[in-house]
């Protein structure tokens, strides 16, 4: 070859831009392409006539003359890869690409190679490679498993990570293409139609799908999981794929539950709830206390304690937490101010605690309005209790007195008439009887003096209509008032019956009317009211003489000089006035508190200093039928054979209570204590016999009247009971009104009294 034709081979070898060499068998270098000058760092000049130890390090040197040394000892061609370490000391991952060539004779000549530079392929292959690790050791530690399915009924796995086997108890092999179990089938039952339309609605969205539902394990546990995934593709037969990642929240969903639990018990608590920081911030607030207050919970959260406690300067603040902070826990009161401006009393029980490593005051805050209200009820119950206690204190004695002597009276009455009845009026002892008679009922006069004064007289009451009463006085009231005072009535129409004696009705209207004339100076007026009412429980909290229940109102309203509370407490109480000395007595008032009470009814007073003064006289409405006063009979009305149970503690007042009973034609059954009643009554309903009446003192040692009377309805539910009684009425009022089998008659009494009453009854 001469050297033209070296030339133009050599410029053929140039023109290729991969690098290209050959050595002689010696494994010297016999040329290279200027390709291989570029990619080495070095030109031929340095190159040729060298050897692999000349121009690199001996690493790499090693493994270039090794190969060499191959393929002399087996011509043909090789290929491996390995790396270059070129003049510029950088170093190259290559493909060495070698073929021997040989000489005329065929013996071999030499080699001659490329290479092929792969450095950005295997650094690629590398990073992949790298990020694939990465991808397989974040998989197999995320605490779940990531997927790949498809978009099916059974969710079809086409991928899952390793995960699977703790979250469901089975390996990716059996859920891979529902190898042995479909995820489908492990999706609990009641979740797999949510689940699905949740999914099919986030893939028409084009939206990533979250989910939160339960599967059933291996094992069979039932596990809460959530999932997150999104659509990716289509397989080759046109189905959704999807990709996403799937963990176990069972533990967290079981917190989550019980926080939720603590947060709507916290929440709705019926306390407001505060947790405040050292400067007064609030760190949290429930429900209540944003109700309490009436803020919205996310405002309130924002304010502090000294939003609400206007009273509380930072020094007061300072004391409080030091003294938590102390002693743990304090209870204070303090008041707090609403959104509307308005205060309310509040209770707060402060407790030291520490939440998420800050130092806070958890307080429960009490609102007291309704405990004070209560409180200030209770203040005026008990001080209207003492002004009735006064009131009764001194009418007890002489009532008890009275009570004992209209016991004796009734004796003496009842064997003075059975004594009339019995012996003729030319006989001498009938004029002694009519005497003993006549002593008795004088004796019984001063009883009614004596019950007068203790509010406990005897009383004749009448089914009356007050608008009657009233219309029947006014006139006489007009005179009362004067002329100066202009007298007018407001008389409701379908006015309730009340059951009281008429002259009390008189004896009302005319001292109120009287009152209602001083507490006028000069001109003035003066109206009378009544009304139906029906007091509810709210009324009768600041009355403490007042039950639940209908009633009629007589009110006499003036608009004269008024009375100061001061007043208002003290003028039911005997003896007190505030009339000049000879113009008043102080017992009017009380009387007619008397009066009321012995009806079962009361008075409420309302005055204000320069306006004025209204009494209201309630009684309770009569709801029985009307009938026959003794006044409109003249003969003795007797029985016609019925059984009574005749009860009392005093051997000579049962003993003339039998005679008197058996006289009127009736079949009496004495006994001498409530136990030795009880049980004939039983004996009596176990032989099928009746008892037409129950006869009864209302004060006896071993069990009242009343007591006696709710054991027998027991035993007889629908049994009539007649009371009997030297105390007034009002004893047994609240039981009256409560059933219409219960009568009463005032002792002392006579025969045609008792026997008119027990006509009336039976």
């Amino acid at each position: 070859m001469n050297n033209s034709q070296k030339l133009s081979y050599q410029n053929l070898l140039d023109s290729i831009p991969v690098p290209i060499f050959y050595k002689g068998t010696d494994g010297k270098y016999l040329g290279m392409n200027k390709a291989f000058e570029d990619f080495f760092g070095a030109s031929r000049e340095n190159l040729i006539g060298k050897g692999v130890y000349d121009i690199t390090d001996k690493e790499y040197a090693d493994v270039y003359f090794k190969k060499d040394k191959e393929l002399f000892g087996n011509p043909g061609v090789q290929i491996y890869e390995t790396q270059v370490k070129n003049n510029q000391g950088n170093i190259h991952e290559v493909v060495f690409n070698k073929a021997t060539f040989f000489d005329e004779t065929g013996k071999v000549a030499g080699l001659v190679g490329t290479i092929l530079d792969v450095t950005e392929k295997v650094n690629s292959e590398k990073e992949i490679s790298e990020k694939q690790r990465k991808l397989e050791t974040l998989m197999s530690n995320l605490p779940g498993m990531v997927y790949q399915c498809l978009n099916d009924p059974d969710w079809t796995m086409l991928f899952v990570s390793n995960g699977c086997v703790d979250l469901t108890g089975y390996s990716a092999e059996k859920l891979i293409n529902n190898n042995y179990v479909s995820y489908g089938s492990i999706i609990h039952h009641d979740d797999q139609t949510k689940i699905w339309e949740k999914v099919q609605e986030s893939i028409k969205r084009n939206n990533n799908f979250v989910s939160t539902y339960r599967i059933l394990t291996k094992e069979g546990d039932i596990r809460w999981v959530w999932e997150q995934g999104v659509k990716v593709g289509k397989n080759e037969n046109g189905i959704d794929v999807l990709e996403g990642y799937i963990t176990d929240i069972t533990e967290a969903k079981k917190y989550y539950d019980e926080l939720q639990t603590t947060k709507a018990f916290v929440d709705d608590a019926p306390d407001a709830i505060y947790w405040t920081r050292e400067n007064g911030a609030f760190a949290f607030v429930n429900k209540t206390a944003a109700q309490m207050l009436g803020y919205h919970v996310d405002e309130l959260s924002q304010m502090s304690i000294f939003d609400i406690d206007k009273e509380l300067n930072d020094e007061a603040f300072e004391k409080i937490w030091n003294n938590v902070d102390i002693r743990n826990s304090i209870t204070i009161e303090r008041k707090h101010q609403k959104k509307d401006g308005s205060f309310i009393p509040v209770e707060i029980s402060v407790r030291k605690i520490n939440f998420a490593g800050e130092d806070l005051h958890g307080s429960f805050v009490r609102d007291l309005t309704e405990r004070k209200k209560a409180e200030k009820e209770k203040e005026i119950l008990n001080a209207k209790l003492n002004q009735s206690s006064k009131l009764e204190a001194i009418g007890r004695m002489a009532g008890g007195i009275a009570h004992d002597f209209n016991n004796m009276l009734s004796v003496i009455l009842s064997y003075s008439e059975m004594g009339l009845l019995k012996s003729n009026r030319t006989d001498q002892f009938h004029e002694y009887f009519e005497e003993i008679g006549k002593a008795a009922h004088k004796s019984a006069e001063i009883t009614d003096q004596l019950l007068n004064f203790a509010r406990e007289k005897p009383i004749s009451p009448k089914i009356l209509n007050l608008n009657e009463s009233v219309k029947d006085m006014k006139k006489m009231l007009s005179k009362v008032v004067g002329k100066n005072i202009e007298l007018n009535c407001e008389l409701s129409s379908n006015l309730w019956p009340v059951k009281i004696d008429p002259s009390q009705i008189s004896q009302i209207l005319t001292n109120l009317c009287v009152n209602a004339r001083d507490a006028i100076k000069n001109k003035g007026t003066v109206e009378i009211k009544t009304s139906n009412e029906y007091l509810d429980e709210e009324f009768c909290i600041s009355e403490s003489e007042c039950y639940l229940g209908e009633y009629v109102a007589l009110s006499v309203k003036d608009n004269g000089m008024g009375m100061s509370k001061e007043t208002q407490k003290k003028i039911f109480e005997p003896f007190f006035t505030t009339k000049k000395e000879g113009n008043g007595t102080g017992i009017g008032l009380a009387t007619l508190y008397g009066i009321a009470k012995q009806n079962g009814g009361f008075i409420n007073v309302q005055s204000k200093l320069g306006v004025g003064t209204t009494f209201e006289v309630y009684l309770p409405r009569y709801k029985g039928e009307k009938t026959v006063s003794d006044e409109e009979t003249t003969s003795i009305l007797k029985g016609n054979g019925e059984t009574i149970l005749l009860i009392d503690d005093d051997t000579s007042i049962l003993a003339i209570s039998n005679k008197v009973l058996k006289k009127l034609n009736y079949k009496v059954v004495p006994r001498l204590s409530a136990s030795e009643a009880i049980q004939t009554a039983i004996e009596y309903k176990e032989n099928n016999k009746d008892i037409d009446l129950l006869i009864t003192d209302v004060v006896m040692p071993e069990m009242n009247g009343k007591e006696l009377f709710h054991q027998m309805q027991k035993v007889y539910p629908e049994i009539k009971t007649l009371f009997i009684s030297g105390y007034s009425e009002s004893n047994i009022q609240e039981e009256k009104n409560k059933s219409s089998n219960i009568f009463f008659l005032q002792k002392p009494f006579d025969i045609k009294s008792i026997g008119n009453k027990l006509k009336e009854i039976l």
